[in-house]
This record gives C-alpha cells, structure tokens and sequence, in this order.
C-alpha cells in the first residue's frame, strides 16, 4: 500500500515518461478509423435517418475498436519481444490472457453471427446471443483486473482500455440494429 503522500495529482504531473506516450500517428490512425467508420454509416443512404445514425456509431466504434486492437496486440508482440526476444512468448504476455482474449474475440464473433431480430418462442441460438454480452464484460474485466492492473505502466495499458471501450459502445449499437424492425421509422 502506498502512501497518500507518493501520489501526484493529475495537476503535478509534467510530462509522461516515454514508455507511456502516444505517438500521433496512433493519434491520427485512431481519429482515422473513428471517421471511415462514420463515412459508413452515412454512406448507408437506404437506411432511416435513426438507423443511418446508430449504424454511424456502430461503425465508427466497431473500426476503431479493429484498429485499437490490432495496436494493442502489437504492443503485446513488441513488448514480448523486447524482454524475451521472441514475439511469441509468454513472458509479458501470459498464455492465460491470449487464451482470455480469443474467448472475448469468440464473444464478439458470436454477436455477429447469430444476432437477428427475435421472435418468440426463443431458440437456443438465441439464448446463446442473449448470454454473449455479458460474457463479453466478464472476460474484459477479468482480463483487466487479473492480467493488465499488473501492468499498468505500460502504454499498452491505456491502448487496452480504449480498445475495450469501443467495443462497448460498438455492441451496444449493434444489438438494436440488428434486433429492431427499422422499416416502421422509414
């Protein structure tokens, strides 16, 4: 436990040590797939208005939770690589969370694959999408509280978190998308 005396507030830190700046290119790569995912969305032109806007930010959140990712997972493989020497140890990155984060992969894919609009009485497959998300949530906090709070030092850290956020955002505007009858708002 620390003491309450070696913190510094948000107003006394100066500058981020190097281990934890973001480049801009990721800066400018992040705003970048935010915006193609909104330029599908609008592109989107057979769609209502209301739709057109949900699918927007689900597409705006769905690229930069890809792109986020995909950072993040290179961050694990530079990381690793820098204590180990190779890209694919275990070292930094225990089997443990690879294995967490293919099941929250798995989760996501499973969203897409079996969301459609329900209708009663429910079928397991149904059942099965229901659960999904909050396996989803279970799988991200186990993942940041067993495996990233050890490391909260690094910038992949922060990348992490991001790219877990997105992904709320982006299922929470799929479900509706994808479980609604938009026509009726044409």
């Amino acid at each position: 436990m620390r003491d309450a005396e070696s913190y510094e507030t948000f107003g006394e830190l100066r500058e981020l040590p190097s281990h934890l700046e973001i480049p801009a290119a990721l800066w400018i790569g992040a705003l970048c797939a935010a915006l193609a995912g909104l330029a599908t969305g609008l592109a989107e032109a057979d769609r209502c208005p209301p739709e057109r806007a949900l699918r927007c930010a689900f597409f705006a959140a769905g690229f930069l939770y890809g792109f986020m990712s995909l950072i993040d997972f290179a961050e694990h493989f530079r990381i690793e690589k820098q204590l180990t020497g190779r890209y694919l140890g275990t070292r930094f990155v225990p089997l443990g969370e690879s294995v967490n984060h293919l099941l929250t992969t798995a989760c996501v894919v499973g969203i897409f694959a079996l969301a459609r609009p329900l209708t009663a009485p429910l079928e397991t497959r149904d059942w099965v999408l229901l659960t999904l998300p909050a396996l989803f949530l279970a799988f991200g906090v186990r993942d940041e509280l067993v495996y990233h709070r050890r490391r909260s030092y690094h910038r992949e850290d922060i990348l992490h978190t991001v790219s877990h956020l997105s992904s709320g955002v982006m299922l929470a505007c799929y479900l509706p998308s994808a479980l609604v009858d938009w026509s009726r708002f044409g």
